[in-house]
């Protein structure tokens, strides 16, 4: 196929993947807002930062033993 097929074919793709997640997006996005979080995201992000994810969840795994 040509070049432009498979990127057209491609950006169609990605439409319909864009399609399927929007509302499970928007569900979340309500639900955080309806019930806030006690967790900041930057710090999160800052403690976890150079810990792969596979140790994140076997850190948490653990915990749930």
């Amino acid at each position: 196929m040509s070049e432009t097929t498979d990127t057209t074919e491609f950006l169609g793709q990605q439409l319909l993947n864009k399609s399927r997640t929007k509302p499970l997006r928007a569900k979340m996005r309500e639900f955080v807002e309806e019930h806030g979080t006690e967790t900041d995201i930057e710090n999160l992000r800052e403690e976890t930062e150079g810990k792969s994810l596979s140790d994140i969840v076997n850190e948490g795994r653990e915990e749930r033993l």
